[in-house]
């Protein structure tokens, strides 16, 4: 079960990494500085969830892992992360992170409901609200860019 959660662990790490110099790059694209603002605040949410996670002490939670929780989170092995320059406009770039930060939130709700640790319950459920926060900011967004 430690297996289990460290590999889950690191690859929200990864993602996060990933998505914290995804925003970064996007706001320097961005013309509207409102909007540039609040995808750096993006980009350093997601800083800190990486470091959060990677303090994370795997063999302390990994005694309190409800093994057919932890079973039931997928384990994607290589998630794909486009590089940005890949995208076709910001449009596009918008969609990809509302479906990742979508998958995130699932993924945090479904880790809080794996441990039996008040702590760590608390953090993930954290994140998945501020993985909804980011997905509800990216629609409204894109939204603005539609229009």
């Amino acid at each position: 079960m430690i297996e289990q959660l460290k590999l889950i662990i690191e690859n929200a790490i990864r993602d996060e990494e990933y998505f914290h110099l995804f925003y970064k790059k996007l706001a320097e694209l961005s013309q509207d500085e409102k909007i540039k603002e609040g995808l750096l605040r993006l980009s350093e949410q997601e800083r800190n969830h990486k470091e959060k996670l990677e303090s994370l002490n795997f063999e302390q939670l990994g005694t309190k892992v409800i093994p057919d929780k932890i079973s039931e989170i997928d384990v994607a092995e290589e998630v794909e992360m486009a590089p940005i320059e890949e995208f076709s406009d910001l449009r596009d770039m918008y969609a990809f992170a509302i479906k990742q930060e979508a998958l995130a939130q699932i993924t945090y709700e479904k880790l809080r409901e794996a441990v039996n640790d008040p702590e760590a319950k608390d953090l993930f459920q954290t994140f998945a609200d501020e993985e909804k926060k980011h997905k509800l900011l990216l629609t409204g967004e894109l939204a603005l860019a539609n229009s």
